[in-house]
């Protein structure tokens, strides 16, 4: 689990009374986790797995969780079926299981998942839990979420990030950010990263 956030902060900032009322308007008690994933079946078990135990420890009133299958041809929707049937009357009703036969790509996939996100706040991961939802905890707590008209960019880039990955990969990448964000002329330190949260009415 790494740190990731929108902006850069030197620490958590100092709020007023009235800001404190304002953030606990905007606090995350609804929540839609979308999971685009394609030929999935190596890992998809253990991410199911994941899942199932990641639920309760979010402690959000009203969760649901979006698995898109993006037209894989291998045993990722067996493996998915057979996890949903297995689940508990509680947890099965908070999972939403979208497939379609056709490859489309995890742009497409994450589109999906979001048109039928039925709760405030959306969240995409990727399936590998290459960073894990419990995350948003960490960025309500440090006063992070500001407003909820605003999207947030979760970012591997940020000092004190701690992710398993080979170090060309990281060069390689910091190298690509700088070249893209000259190009758009944007400032944004990770458009990569899978992990984005941002209000329903925004989408």
């Amino acid at each position: 689990m790494y740190w990731s956030q929108v902006r850069v902060l030197a620490g958590p900032p100092k709020l007023t009374d009235k800001q404190r009322q304002f953030m606990e308007k905007i606090q995350i008690n609804s929540l839609s986790i979308v999971f685009p994933l394609f030929n999935e079946e190596k890992r998809i078990k253990k991410s199911l797995d994941k899942i199932s135990k990641m639920l309760p420890k979010l402690g959000i009133k009203k969760t649901e969780i979006i698995l898109v299958n993006d037209g894989s041809n291998d045993q990722s929707d067996f493996i998915i079926n057979k996890f949903v049937k297995d689940l508990n009357f509680q947890k099965r009703k908070k999972i939403n299981y979208i497939k379609y036969s056709k490859n489309m790509g995890k742009g497409y996939a994450c589109k999906k998942g979001v048109s039928v996100a039925r709760n405030r706040w959306v969240l995409t991961c990727d399936i590998d839990f290459s960073s894990n939802p419990t995350e948003i905890l960490n960025w309500s707590k440090k006063n992070l979420i500001k407003s909820n008209n605003e999207c947030y960019f979760g970012s591997r880039n940020i000092n004190g990030s701690k992710i398993k990955y080979r170090i060309y990969r990281r060069f390689l990448g910091k190298i690509f950010s700088k070249f893209r964000n000259y190009l758009f002329n944007i400032n944004i330190l990770d458009t990569q990263c899978g992990f984005k949260l941002y209000p329903k009415k925004n989408s």
